[in-house]
C-alpha cells in the first residue's frame, strides 16, 4: 500500500541522515507503531534495516551526540532493547510482535 511505501521511504531517510538528538525517539515511537505492517510487507529487508539500526546507526547516534546526556543514553536504550526484544521474540516464536 502507499502509506507502507511512506513509511518505508520516511525511515529509510531517516537512517540516510546525520543523527540527531532526538532521532532515537523518533525511531523509536515510529517503529512501536508501525514495525509490525513493515515486516510483513518488507520481511527480510526489514529484519536487515533493524540490524543496520543496531549495529551501526545506534553507535553513531552515540558518537555524534557532543553533550551526551542521561535521556539522550536512555533515548538510544530504549530504541536497542525494543529492536533486541522484538529481535528475540521472532526468533523465539516465528512470529514479529504486534504493536500493544
Amino acid at each position: 500500500s502507499f502509506v507502507l511505501f511512506c513509511a518505508g521511504l520516511l525511515l529509510a531517510r531517516i537512517l540516510n541522515t546525520a543523527p540527531l538528538s532526538a532521532t532515537p525517539t523518533v525511531l523509536s515511537s515510529f517503529l512501536e507503531h508501525a514495525s509490525f505492517e513493515l515486516y510483513k510487507k518488507y520481511r527480510g529487508q526489514f529484519l536487515k534495516l533493524l540490524q543496520f539500526i543496531l549495529n551501526d546507526f545506534l553507535p553513531r547516534c552515540q558518537q555524534e551526540s557532543k553533550k551526551d546526556t542521561d535521556a539522550r543514553q536512555q533515548s538510544r536504550n530504549i530504541l536497542r532493547v525494543w529492536i533486541q526484544k522484538a529481535l528475540q521474540t521472532l526468533h523465539n516464536t516465528g512470529r514479529f510482535p504486534e504493536p500493544e
